[in-house]
């Protein structure tokens, strides 16, 4: 009988909400008090507490060792999102000095070019008169006329 009230309170809790649960309780109870039957029904009682401990450590375990591992996976994220951002921040110093000292070299470099500019490209001697242009030099002109 110890057991089947057990398993009529277990039934009960799982179906009801606590003031129904309160209802029941009291009359099983006061039948397992009346009937002298405490000792089984206690004895049944820590059972099925201790199966039902079991039950939950076992799952609390799981979850437990998925939550780690959870863990885990967030924190190698973690590392490799620091270990990135490193290497940004490295690069993004590197192309900026790079581009620095590029643009030193190119104003250098442009200020030792702009003098040899007339050495590559030699101006023509200046012209006095039409006749000394190239494009009028098969004309003829006197040049006394004026």
């Amino acid at each position: 009988m110890a057991e089947f009230d057990i398993q009529q309170l277990v039934l009960v809790s799982d179906a009801t909400n606590d003031a129904e649960n309160l209802e029941h309780l009291g009359p099983t109870m006061k039948e397992v008090y009346r009937n002298t039957k405490m000792k089984p029904f206690l004895d049944q009682l820590s059972s099925f507490i201790r199966r039902k401990e079991m039950e939950i450590e076992k799952m609390c375990n799981s979850n437990y060792q998925e939550f780690v591992q959870s863990v885990d996976r967030l924190l190698k994220v973690r590392q490799g999102t620091v270990d990135l951002k490193d290497k940004i921040h490295t690069l993004n110093t590197d192309l900026q000095r790079a581009g620095t000292e590029l643009t030193a070299k190119v104003s250098r470099h442009r200020l030792e070019a702009i003098p040899a500019v007339p050495l590559l490209f030699p101006l023509p001697p200046p012209i006095t008169t039409a006749s000394d242009t190239p494009a009028f030099s098969h004309l003829p002109m006197d040049r006394n006329e004026s």
